[in-house]
């Protein structure tokens, strides 16, 4: 009937206008990216941002630097976290740091001065935020103040490569090994049927 035709034009129409919708904002957020404009949270450690630019706030910085440093030398993320915490060092919020966090900051690129944009793209009829091919990322240089040499951020990121492990869980694959194990036994005992090495 009438109503029932209605109510479908209007879900064409607002699905249309959803669809206009996403194909503008992400054009936008490329073109920022484009003219190397930074696109955050607005919570990134070590930096503060205005207007699309990011600055250093050094006394922030140089907890990351020490993050850097700290993992570099050997120490692991939830060391690093125990011995933040005896000295103090917290979050934004006032709280210890978590171990993803300092994970994240490892592999944030922007700390050795190097901008990627376009790395997902949400799309908005699914709700999704998908990963884009590298080869359509863009990538500039010397737009954001570094806080680490590209020697150490490279080192730190060879380390945490190294211990990605990927293994089967049932028909999916996940990934262990991030975090080096305290005790003696980690990482070392395996599944007798199938020689599979047991995570925590």
């Amino acid at each position: 009937d009438a109503d029932n035709l209605l109510i479908g034009v209007r879900a064409l129409i607002a699905a249309q206008y959803s669809r206009d919708l996403s194909k503008k904002i992400n054009m936008a957020h490329t073109q920022r990216a484009k003219k190397g404009r930074a696109v955050t949270n607005g919570k990134m450690w070590g930096y503060n941002q205005f207007d699309g630019q990011l600055t250093i706030d050094e006394e922030q910085a140089e907890v990351v630097r020490r993050v850097f440093d700290l993992y570099v030398d050997g120490m692991g993320f939830r060391t690093i976290v125990k011995e933040f915490t005896r000295l103090g060092i917290f979050n934004q919020d006032g709280n210890e740091f978590s171990e993803t966090t300092l994970k994240r900051m490892i592999r944030n690129e922007k700390y050795k001065g190097v901008l990627i944009s376009n790395k997902r793209h949400k799309d908005f009829d699914t709700k999704k935020v998908n990963d884009v091919p590298e080869d359509q990322w863009i990538v500039r240089e010397g737009v954001v103040p570094a806080i680490v040499s590209a020697e150490i951020w490279d080192k730190a990121n060879e380390i945490l490569a190294g211990k990605r492990q990927v293994y089967k869980a049932g028909d999916k694959e996940k990934i262990a090994g991030y975090f080096k194990g305290s005790y003696c036994y980690s990482g070392k005992i395996k599944c007798e049927a199938c020689g599979e090495t047991y995570w925590h």
